[in-house]
């Protein structure tokens, strides 16, 4: 009887340590998130996408342009001009 109580408080204990071990890396995770100080890496998930709350790169707003932004921005290009090649079969 007494080494069956033993067991279970032992049991408890352990219950209590890992709970403890989550609470501590829950911890370190808000702290590390209240600090900010990193910018965020890669794409944001597409349900956080979805919700508007995050990515959308650089720049404000959605990514979509209206054709006036768009034509302002067009460069002609350089003529291309062809390069000699030493290939026999050209």
């Amino acid at each position: 009887m007494r080494a069956e109580v033993i067991r279970r408080i032992l049991a408890d204990i352990e219950d209590l340590r890992r709970e403890l071990e989550d609470v501590e890396n829950a911890i370190k995770v808000f702290e590390r998130l209240a600090k900010g100080g990193s910018p965020r890496r890669g794409r944001p998930p597409a349900w956080l996408k979805r919700l508007g709350g995050a990515g959308g790169g650089h720049g404000s707003g959605s990514g979509i342009q209206s054709p006036s932004s768009q034509r302002s921005r067009v460069v002609d290009a350089p003529p291309k001009t062809q390069v000699a090649s030493s290939d026999p079969k050209v």
